[in-house]
């Protein structure tokens, strides 16, 4: 649009000239806009346009390591270059999107690239829910496209991104609440009368929507499709893989723990054991470890059972190094005990960012209050510490027993 714009206002002024010598750009400006409202745009000439920033926003840059140690020197991504890339994206599709007057046909297309700016680019469930939304309002869409967008609807309901809502973006509770019950009433109509032996691939899903269950305290509902799913160890031929069935093993036990039911929760473990399934405690091919799990539970759920617990004495002591591991640490054996804090931040992290919202979170359950007259004060970036590391992700920490500093050299620096 703006390569458009340009060239009518070269013609503009070519004709202004010598009659309207005077004429402001201003004024050019106001005159194309009026043009180009009356201009049939070549909708083809726009969807090249969406292509190329769908491709901008896909793009995979790469640069060298140069490490002697790897053949060739290496190669690693280049998250500078793809920025770049992206933002460049997200500016065409700013502009076009200015335009009045887009037909369903660019909208559509449009909309779509917005999903993939909201989930790839820049990560916004909102902005996301809210063009999904759009797509499925466009009078055009079509059947299966709009199967999808349901679809995607429902799925930002779904245990992780609920988990990543509520922790990670602080979203309102209400609007995490409508998205479960979404995620939940949309799973259990497309899973109705599903035969996991012949949609082995559903199995995930059945212990998704289970642990969707499970985390509002709805045992029963839970149970119905975890036990769908560790029934299918002993149905001849079925497909549904070993770690699934130990996923639905371990949650079938936790709801007999709630239960009161100590020896039926180990007795599930003990079967998932004794089924002898590979690779259970691999988590590069199992990354939740059932059998880890399983096993631990059948020694712990013994009632003879009694582990040293509290050899780390916590909380009040946890020897914890902070990560990533500092270049260059200086440990001391004193300690300070937190009863509560306080937060001081900039322009960049004020009081109420999420950030200190979600250290407010993690400190409340450990009994930490949060008061602007506590005498340990948590700083962050209130001022660059000439210690600071000049690389990308560099930060220096340092912990008094009145304060914790924290300066880092970039964003990822700061929050990591």
């Amino acid at each position: 649009m703006s390569q458009i714009k340009r060239f009518f206002l070269m013609i503009i002024a070519f004709l202004c000239i010598g009659s309207l010598s005077g004429l402001s750009v201003l004024y050019a400006e106001d005159e194309l806009d009026a043009i180009l409202r009356g201009v049939n745009l070549d909708e083809d000439a726009i969807i090249e346009q969406l292509k190329s920033a769908e491709t901008l926003m896909k793009a995979e840059f790469w640069k060298s390591m140069n490490d002697p140690l790897i053949p060739g020197g290496g190669k690693e991504r280049d998250d500078v270059a793809e920025a770049k890339a992206q933002a460049e994206a997200v500016k065409q599709l700013d502009e076009i999107e200015s335009i009045p007057g887009l037909s369903e046909r660019i909208l559509l297309e449009l909309y779509q690239l917005r999903q993939l700016h909201y989930s790839k680019v820049k990560n916004d469930s909102v902005k996301y829910e809210e063009y999904t939304n759009k797509i499925l309002a466009l009078p055009g869409t079509s059947s299966s496209l709009k199967d999808k967008a349901i679809e995607d609807i429902a799925g930002l309901g779904g245990p992780w991104q609920v988990l990543q809502a509520y922790y990670v973006y602080c979203l309102p509770e209400d609007l995490i609440a409508r998205r479960k019950k979404t995620y939940q009433e949309y799973y259990e109509k497309k899973y109705a009368n599903t035969d996991l032996k012949k949609e082995f691939r559903l199995a995930s899903g059945f212990n998704s929507l289970a642990h969707s269950y499970w985390g509002d305290g709805e045992n029963e509902k839970a149970e119905k499709y975890l036990l769908a799913v560790f029934n299918q160890k002993d149905v001849p031929g079925s497909k549904v893989s070993p770690g699934n069935i130990g996923d639905a093993a371990t949650m079938l036990a936790s709801i007999e723990v709630r239960r009161g039911n100590r020896d039926k929760a180990r007795q599930y473990c003990q079967d998932l054991i004794d089924k002898g399934y590979e690779n259970l405690n691999n988590s590069k091919v199992h990354y939740s470890v059932p059998g880890t799990h399983a096993s631990k539970a059948v020694r712990h759920l013994k009632d003879d059972y009694m582990p040293d617990l509290d050899n780390l004495k916590l909380p009040h002591w946890t020897d914890c190094k902070p990560y990533p591991q500092p270049q260059e640490p200086e440990y001391t054996d004193t300690y300070t005990q937190l009863k509560s804090v306080r937060f001081e931040g900039n322009t960049e992290f004020p009081k109420d960012h999420p950030v200190f919202r979600l250290i407010e979170l993690k400190f409340k359950r450990y009994g930490i209050a949060i008061a602007d007259n506590a005498p340990f004060t948590i700083k962050l970036n209130t001022a660059r510490h000439p210690s600071t590391p000049k690389n990308h992700e560099g930060y220096y920490l340092e912990i008094t027993d009145k304060e914790a500093i924290i300066s880092g050299n970039d964003f990822q620096g700061s929050v990591w």
